[in-house]
């Protein structure tokens, strides 16, 4: 179980970048698949007990087919949950993915539905207050019920899903009465009764009916998909169109006349092409002297809301034409060559590009004088594989996990280089390749101080004594 001072870590940066994601409207991994490793990592945990109902997970045996008629997954069978939902900007990454019961499952995104409803509605526009405390609050209350389910849940949520959680029991409770009373009567007659709980049961089927719509939705808007294009198309090329019959006076059908098809005309009347009047733009402001507005005195903004900043710039100041792509056509860009290419080869000096997307930040250096800098700064220390192996013998003083590692060796780079970078982004800087993870780059380059024990979130680092 991780500490408070983590938890509360990780729900400030799950709950940061899933508004921004909202607000930009980003695809993210809506419909990708969890991969193979990971899918087989979390079934491995068949026999555990689900983290919020305490049941004893029971292996699947509908995965890889939809249930036929009359069928349903059991509620105790181990499926693949994500902690934070995909739709509100999660990942299929293994910390991301935790082993969970049916049942527990489909109530939780229930709860989701049920607690912030407009969700679907919310993408690609800025989010009120209201709205962002919902999402913050949801957020914090589906980590803590995995990470600290002890300490500080939601009480509004909690009970949404414990209210779910007791109908889907009920409903459970009631289907093995009845079962075991056909099989004491052997006499039955087709005929049953009304239960008393029918009328929860239905309130649950419109529930998960809710669900289900909902996330159909958020697809349809979320994923372009070219399947259908691509069907629909071929569908017009090559079908063949059905013979149609028509009704004779003798009651027998007989095949329709085909249509005859119209004659060519040798001598086409070509029309003149229409007359197309160019947009002329007035340039209002100079682009670099634009971008220096937006961004001037702001902390860095996130590259996928930097075009809404720039559009209400510019209604503020009343420009004739609004909006990125009118503002890239006005300085001589093509409309399809993107706000951040442009920024980039017209001010290469001025603006700082950060991160990895969809995560990449952007906002104005600071020029410090060279001469008040070599009198009052010392020069920036090299980086290198040594400075890696130095920072993590520094800060690896007693055993933790990696998020606390991650932690502390950020806060160390920061105090020592005076520059703010994350883990990851100081062990690139060191030479170490972006695709390596920190526990490979412990392992590689830190053998002989560091002991690694385990994979993934759940391993330990500890110093070698």
């Amino acid at each position: 179980m991780d500490t408070e001072a983590e938890v509360k870590e990780i729900i400030q940066a799950w709950t940061k970048h899933c508004i921004a994601f909202i607000e930009a409207g980003g695809n993210g991994e809506v419909g990708k698949r969890i991969s193979s490793a990971n899918r087989r990592l979390i079934e491995s945990k068949v026999g555990e007990c689900c983290p919020t109902c305490n049941m004893e997970m029971a292996p699947t045996t509908k995965r890889g087919r939809q249930p036929k008629k009359g069928e349903s997954p059991e509620r105790t069978s181990i499926t693949v949950e994500h902690v934070v939902s995909r739709t509100l900007g999660g990942n299929n990454k293994l910390e991301n993915l935790v082993a969970m019961c049916h049942r527990c499952n489909m109530c939780r995104n229930a709860t989701m539905t049920k607690f912030i409803p407009i969700y679907a509605s919310m993408h690609g526009r800025a989010l009120t207050d209201v709205e962002r405390d919902k999402v913050g609050r949801f957020i914090e209350w589906s980590i803590r019920t995995i990470r600290s389910p002890s300490t500080k849940i939601d009480a509004e949520c909690s009970e949404l899903f414990s209210t779910l959680l007791s109908k889907t029991k009920h409903k459970h409770t009631s289907v093995v009465e009845q079962n075991e009373t056909e099989n004491n009567n052997p006499v039955h007659t087709g005929y049953s009764t009304p239960s008393e709980g029918n009328t929860e049961m239905k309130q649950l089927l419109e529930v998960l009916q809710e669900i289900r719509d909902t996330q159909k939705s958020i697809l349809e808007q979320l994923v372009r998909s070219k399947k259908h294009r691509l069907s629909s198309w071929f569908k017009g090329m090559f079908s063949k169109k059905k013979k149609s019959t028509l009704p004779t006076n003798n009651g027998q059908k007989t095949l329709a006349e085909p249509k005859k098809k119209p004659k060519k005309i040798s001598k086409k009347k070509i029309s003149p092409p229409p007359v197309q009047i160019e947009h002329v733009f007035t340039i209002t402001e100079e682009f670099e002297q634009t971008i220096r507005n937006v961004l001037d005195g702001k902390k860095p903004m996130m590259l996928a809301v930097l075009g809404n900043e720039l559009k209400n710039y510019q209604e503020m100041n009343q420009w004739v034409d609004t909006g990125t792509e009118a503002f890239l056509m006005m300085h001589g860009f093509s409309k399809k060559s993107g706000l951040k290419k442009a920024i980039v080869s017209k001010m290469p000096d001025e603006v700082l590009i950060e991160g990895e997307p969809p995560r990449q930040t952007i906002s104005l250096k600071v020029i410090q004088d060279p001469i008040v800098l070599a009198e009052n700064q010392e020069p920036l220390l090299e980086m290198n594989l040594e400075s890696f192996r130095t920072a993590c013998i520094a800060v690896i003083e007693e055993p933790m996990s990696p998020a606390t590692f991650a932690l502390r060796l950020g806060a160390h780079v920061s105090t020592t280089y005076s520059r703010e970078a994350s883990a990851k982004e100081f062990a690139h800087q060191c030479g170490i390749a972006k695709s390596w993870s920190l526990l490979k780059s412990l392992r590689t380059h830190v053998s002989d101080c560091v002991v690694v024990d385990g994979v993934g979130t759940a391993a330990t680092i500890a110093p070698v004594r």
